[in-house]
Parts: structure tokens; sequence; C-alpha cells
């Protein structure tokens, strides 16, 4: 075997050996983080998203998205919302880019933040499937152009949704009521949704 070859060898085990090395170091951690969210060790958590050994087992968009979720589970809104504005910044493969626009989308739409919601709603309108842009469209109009005009619609596809998108199409449900001032219908809707959120 000439050196060329041996060469090749010796490359293709370091990256195999490198890869399952660097596995075993981003599942130990996984371990550690769900050990540390479930205490509430939110402050250890984050040192060691940040340290050397984080930076180099998570890609940036992990850590930022695990930094998010810290923030909202404290209440940090603000902090929340910067964090998601950064990840928006960053380069992202297409399903990574889907997740963020909508999770920022909800974001904005529950805190009424139309400019930011109208500008994410244009790009749900050109990149993703007809369900989520309906479902995104009758978002905004019942959140924050306080329209009742998709009751019936809602109602409808109701019984076909998967059980995790029900407590969402009930809280529209008890929103649209609410936005017609129909206090009794909203507060029943808004009880049923309850049963899934």
């Amino acid at each position: 075997m000439n050196w060329i070859s041996q060469l090749g060898v010796v490359l293709v085990v370091g990256v195999v050996l490198y890869s399952a090395i660097k596995k075993g170091v981003q599942k130990s951690l996984e371990r550690q983080y769900m050990i540390w969210m479930q205490s509430g060790a939110y402050d250890r958590l984050l040192d060691s998203l940040r340290s050397w050994k984080g930076k180099w087992a998570f890609p940036k968009y992990n850590r930022l998205l695990m930094e998010m979720q810290i923030a909202q589970l404290q209440n940090k809104d603000e902090k929340a919302n910067k964090i998601l504005e950064e990840l928006l910044s960053i380069k992202t493969n297409p399903m990574q880019r889907q997740d963020l626009v909508l999770r920022a989308y909800e974001s904005y739409i529950y805190e009424g933040n139309r400019k930011q919601a109208k500008a994410l709603l244009q790009e749900i309108k050109k990149t993703m499937d007809q369900n989520t842009i309906q479902r995104a469209e009758w978002m905004y109009d019942i959140y924050l152009s306080h329209k009742a005009n998709h009751i019936e619609a809602l109602v409808q596809i109701l019984p076909t949704l998967p059980e995790h998108q029900k407590g969402a199409c009930l809280m529209m449900i008890a929103k649209s009521y609410a936005n017609k001032h129909d206090d009794q219908k909203a507060e029943e809707y808004e009880e049923q949704a309850k049963q899934y959120l």
C-alpha cells in the first residue's frame, strides 16, 4: 500500500472517530440539559451552552433555540424576542426556516405586533403549504383584525384536526366569539381548549 492510500485510510478513520466522539458528547450533553431543564437549573444550562464544549457540540441554531425556550420559560419575553430575531437572521435550512417563521409569527400575533406579523405572513404565503397559509391568515384576522367571520370554517375543521392542533383551533373560535362580544360562547370554547393546551 503506498503512502497516499495509507493517508486516505488514516483520514477516513479520523473523520469516523471525530464524528463518533462528537455524537457521544452531544448525547451526554442533551441528557444533562434535560436534567437541568427539569430541575430549573437554567443558569447552569446556559453556561454550558455558551462554553467551548457547547459551541463545539451544537450548531448556533440549536443553541439559540434552546436559549429562547429558556427565556420563554422564565417569562423573559423581551429576551426571547431578541433571540428569535437573531434566529431569523441566521442561515438555516428550509425546514428550520419554516419552523422559525411559524414560531415568530405566532409570537407576534399573540403580542399584537401587526407590522412584524404582516411581514412574516407574506413569507408564509410564498413558502408554505395551503393549510398553513390558511391557518396563518385566520390567526391574523382573528387576533389582529378582530374579525369573527371564520367561526363556521373553524368549527367544521375541528373534528379533522390532530389532537395537538385542537387547542389552538378552539382558542381561535373562542377569540372569534369574543370579537363578536358573545362572552358566553367565548368562555365555552376557551374551557374546551384547556383540555388540549
